[in-house]
């Protein structure tokens, strides 16, 4: 693999990208590197955290759009990390650089970036005028973008719109066409007399406590929703409708008492759009069978769009001669992404993932390795020139 110039990485990797002021910060490194390529750019704050929208006009007939964000999870529990998360580790025993922000999302739009730079440095004209769209908000539900969409970039026509997020498929490359939806709803309960938890020691067998009752509740709850999406935890298809329960807790954790209150937070991914009206439906019944309570924390529309086979199998050509790996094409993403509130820009969308299936997003030791970089340089510079 070739030497890659990692300081523009390392710099944006050192800023703790989750706080506003960082955001700034990072949104005008990110434009000071786009200046340098002879880009046009904006740093527009009234949808939200920063957004850089960049152009540069090539003289070419057609457009492309490529999209990314530069806003990180937290850390998290810095005892979990094996290195600091803000200051980028370079491991040469697996070639992989951790930092929180390394795979998602800044190792990929890095490699974005540095693929346009090494096809300028060519010095033949490109096949498009690029834009570049870079937000601050895709980890906190991308509020804003689907109006930014609207306002500035309504009017003007891609050949595609280029998503570079999400990660390889096992050892596979991948293409997908869409992404499916998501729904996450906190599902709380409180037992009626007991104002206070109570010490097991005193009250067990007296009083049952909230979490027995929840247990049951929820196992109630969860396989009616496995009934009406059609799958169950035997399932082995990332792309299908799916539930899961992503955490649940109730009681101390420091002493031993029957607890009052219980709480879950489950996690529903769609390719059905009635999927979230049905589950909805089901916790309405549950709460009053069972008095439990909701809330519905975050609910995200699937989006699918038929590819234009001319372009991909342009795209599927490049990442084959790259990676000298099979490229996969897949209707629908595991994760979600704001596709949908990409869809008022004119182009067909498209999820090409630069990390590999290990990155951590989101987890302590977050990585990318740096042959993923390379394959997504070289996948952006032969798409471009």
């Amino acid at each position: 693999m070739k030497k890659i110039a990692t300081d523009f990485l390392y710099e944006l990797l050192k800023i703790k990208s989750y706080d506003p002021v960082e955001k700034v910060r990072c949104a005008n490194l990110i434009k000071s590197k786009l200046i340098e390529l002879k880009f046009e750019v904006e740093v527009i704050s009234e949808f939200g955290s920063p957004i850089v929208l960049a152009h540069l006009e090539t003289g070419a007939e057609s457009n492309i759009l490529f999209y990314s964000h530069y806003d990180v999870k937290p850390e998290g529990n810095l005892k979990d990390w094996n290195t600091e998360p803000f200051t980028p580790f370079y491991n040469s025993n697996d070639n992989k650089i951790y930092a929180r922000g390394a795979g998602d999302d800044k190792g990929q739009f890095f490699a974005t970036i540095m693929g346009i730079e090494s096809a300028i440095a060519i010095g033949e004209p490109l096949a498009y005028n690029i834009t570049l769209l870079i937000e601050g908000d895709e980890e906190s539900g991308s509020v804003g973008l689907e109006d930014f969409c609207k306002q500035k970039l309504y009017n003007k026509k891609y050949t595609a719109v280029i998503i570079n997020d999400s990660h390889w498929l096992n050892d596979n490359p991948v293409i997908y066409c869409g992404t499916r939806g998501q729904q996450s709803v906190r599902i709380l309960y409180n037992t009626t007399g007991m104002s206070e938890n109570l010490h097991a020691g005193n009250y067990g067998g007296i009083e049952i406590g909230a979490a027995r009752k929840f247990i049951i509740f929820l196992t109630k709850i969860l396989h009616e929703i496995d009934g009406v999406i059609n799958t169950y935890p035997t399932t082995k298809e990332i792309y299908a409708n799916a539930v899961s329960l992503t955490n649940i807790f109730s009681g101390d954790t420091k002493r031993s008492t029957i607890p009052k209150s219980a709480n879950a937070k489950i996690d529903i991914r769609f390719i059905d759009a009635t999927i979230p009206q049905k589950v909805e439906d089901i916790l309405i019944r549950a709460k009053e069978a069972y008095g439990i309570d909701y809330e519905i924390e975050q609910n995200e529309e699937d989006f699918y769009n038929a590819p234009d086979m001319p372009f991909i199998d342009k795209v599927q050509s490049i990442i084959r001669d790259v990676t000298i790996k099979e490229p996969l094409i897949k209707s629908y993403s595991g994760a979600y992404l704001p596709m949908h509130k990409l869809q008022h820009i004119v182009g067909t969308k498209y999820i090409i993932p630069f990390a590999q299936a290990d990155e951590h997003n989101h987890a302590p030791n977050e990585n990318i390795s740096l042959d993923h970089i390379s394959y997504g340089m070289d996948i952006i510079k032969y798409l471009i020139i």
